[in-house]
């Protein structure tokens, strides 16, 4: 018997991860327009220029840009950090193919286990959901990823509000099924975006750490919120 009704998850990080790096894809993208940028610097200056836009645009800016608009401005400042500035016809040219690119599977891959342990639970009958601080591209990534079918539903934050720690989104899917919080679950690789903000709504909030660093980061959690793979969901989530 199962102890919870809905078991929600992460994206990017949970049940996905880009293929390589996503340095090596702007890098082979561009390479197509005869520019050679370097792709580790792409990579490195990626996590800085997407940290800026997100302080600066929240929620991918909506209701002040599109997320097109938003990823292009991430696309431009990670060119020129580094030092690999594109000029306006290139550039559109190339946040147009991004864009459109990173909803395949070319860009993103499953982990391992992901389609055994969603096949389980399905089987059993609880509830799953994806919520993801992401824009609208989210729904027919999963399809491309063969993963949509396993979920009752897909709630990218442009959808809501605000994202994660906002609690929106949690909200959203506890009204869906008329659920209280304490009949859910939350699964995610971020302490701040999903585990603590799980935790606020009244959710039990579980960390992934797939690649076991987050153990040493937050000692304090216990073996009901830290596993390293969702094999090991099953234990959590089944009555004892």
């Amino acid at each position: 018997m199962m102890r919870f009704r809905m078991i929600t998850f992460d994206a990017t990080g949970t049940l996905i991860k880009v293929r390589n790096s996503v340095g090596y894809h702007y890098a082979r993208i561009t390479e197509q327009y005869g520019i050679t940028p370097d792709e580790k610097l792409l990579n490195d200056n990626f996590r800085t220029a997407f940290k800026k836009q997100r302080a600066s645009h929240p929620n991918f800016g909506k209701g002040n840009i599109t997320p097109k608009q938003w990823w292009g401005g991430v696309l431009k400042e990670t060119f020129q950090l580094a030092e690999c500035p594109l000029d306006q016809k290139r550039f559109v040219e190339i946040n147009d193919t991004v864009y459109e690119y990173s909803k395949t599977a070319q860009m993103w891959e499953v982990y391992p286990e992901v389609k055994e342990v969603l096949t389980s639970l399905n089987k059993s009958g609880v509830c799953l959901g994806v919520l993801s601080d992401n824009d609208e591209r989210l729904i027919e990534m999963f399809r491309n990823l063969d993963l949509a079918s396993h979920f009752a539903f897909l709630l990218p934050s442009v959808y809501a509000d605000s994202g994660k720690s906002g609690g929106c989104l949690f909200r959203l899917a506890l009204g869906r099924l008329q659920l209280p919080a304490s009949d859910a679950v939350h699964v995610g690789d971020s302490y701040d975006d999903d585990y603590k903000s799980a935790q606020k709504v009244g959710v039990h909030p579980i960390l992934i750490d797939r690649d076991e660093t987050l153990r040493q980061e937050y000692p304090h959690l216990g073996k009901d919120n830290l596993i390293t793979d969702l094999t090991e969901l099953q234990r959590i989530i089944s009555m004892s």
